[in-house]
Order: C-alpha cells, then structure tokens, then sequence
C-alpha cells in the first residue's frame, strides 16, 4: 500500500486507498491518491468536484481514516478543489498557517474542464415468490342414466280343443298334451310362481383421466419508471466576469 508519511512522532502513514472525514466525524470522501504533499479525494458522484487537500490539513490517521483538522462545514471555503485533469504540471494548492490553500495558477496549456455524470438506470431481476397453487382432489356427485337389460318370466296361456286335428271322433289324437295332465277338483287352485330378475347396481373407481403437472419460465416485458439523478454545470458570475459557452464536440462513449 503506498503511504506517506507527514511527520513520524505527529502523524502516521496515510493510506493511499483510505477514506476522508472530516473534525466531526463526517465522511467526506475517498482517497485515490498521495503524492506531493497533498491528498487527493475524490467526493461523492454528485459532488462537483475533487479535493487536493494538504497534509497539513490532517489532524489525525485512524487506520483507514484520514480525519481532517476542519469540519466539514469549513470545506468548501478552503479552496481546495482541484480539477480532475490535473497532472504533475499543474501547481498544487499552497497550504497556510491555518490549513487552508488557495489554487495556483496552470503551468500547461491544457483548458480546465468538469465532467459531467449522471446515473444510468440497470435494472436487475431476481427470483421472489409470486403466489401459489394448490391441488387437491374432490368427490363430485352426479346423476347418470344406464340401460340395463334384464329378464323376466311371464305366464302364457295356450287354449286349444282337445283332440285338433283328427280325422275322426273315434281316432285318438296324432299329438300328446305337452307336460304333465293334471284334473283339478272342485274349489282347487294351481299356483305359478314367475321369476324375474333383479337389477342391482356395483360402483367400481376406473381411472378415467391423467394429469400431469410441471412448471415452464415465460419471458415477458414490464415497463418499469425509474428517478434518475444527473448533475448539471451551474455558472455563478461575480462582478463583470465574462462568460461565453458554446456546444463543443461530443466525447466518444
């Protein structure tokens, strides 16, 4: 980890990669480098810029944390914003006797800039119960007609005159009575019980239907609204200060 060193019996080794606070314990931002006497911060995304902020300006090292000796309310009158194109020509800040610094002039040609950010909505999707379903099974009742066909017994009575048929009186009959002859007396009766059958109904479960149950992923598309923020350049003018914006070209990307 690279590290500078402020004074060996005061300070101790400043973390290249550590965070900011200010006197009060509010975080102000995140290193990203240490070089020249000064700390580079770079704020919060919607912050307009970075800070250099001079070692003299740390009052104390808490591991990872760089604790500044002003709070953070006194910040934005140290001038210590720096511009995020600023390279080993630009002249750093000159720190005071109170730990503030005033931006020095630009040594190179290059035109200062800001850059502009804004959040770019990324939607992401993940799995989350939606409802569910519950099967179960249920009697139902219904009335079916059936055609049964059943039998029965019935009594036929046959009359025919002894003897049909003959040729003569004296000449007995061709043809015996069928079954058994039987004279009935005075008063007697012949019972003939006839038969029928029964219809009795047997309830047997057949499998009549197959279901078969599964899932399937379906692809659809949402409209989803989001709030995105962005920062805007806003141009404050002191006294009879000039200023002349124009459209330059659009950086690739």
């Amino acid at each position: 980890m690279e590290t500078l060193d402020r004074s060996a019996a005061t300070l101790g080794p400043i973390p290249a990669d550590g965070d900011v606070y200010s006197a009060d314990d509010a975080p102000i931002g995140k290193i990203v480098a240490v070089q020249a006497g000064f700390v580079i911060a770079e704020l919060g995304m919607f912050l307009p810029t970075s800070l250099s902020i001079p070692v003299a300006a740390v009052g104390r090292v808490e591991g990872s944390r760089v604790y500044l000796a002003v709070p953070k309310e006194a910040i934005a009158a140290q001038g210590w914003e720096v511009l995020p194109d600023a390279g080993p020509e630009a002249t750093p800040p000159a720190a005071g006797a109170d730990g503030t610094t005033t931006m020095g002039p630009r040594t190179d040609s290059a035109r200062p800039f800001l850059t502009l950010r804004a959040e770019e909505p990324r939607p992401r999707t993940s799995w989350v119960i939606a409802g569910e379903v519950v099967l179960r099974q249920r009697v139902v009742t219904e009335r079916r007609l059936v055609e049964v066909q059943v039998r029965r017994e019935e009594l036929v009575v046959e009359r025919r005159e002894f003897g049909e048929g003959s040729e003569s009186e004296d000449e007995p009959p061709e043809r015996e009575p069928e079954g058994a002859v039987r004279t009935l007396g005075e008063g007697e009766t012949v019972t003939i019980l006839l038969r029928e059958e029964e219809l009795r109904i047997q309830k047997v479960p057949v499998v009549v239907e197959e279901v078969r149950i599964s899932k399937r992923v379906v692809e659809e598309t949402r409209p989803v609204t989001t709030t995105v923020q962005r920062e805007v350049l806003r141009v404050e003018r002191e006294g009879d200060a000039s200023v002349r914006e124009f459209a330059g070209p659009t950086s690739p990307g």
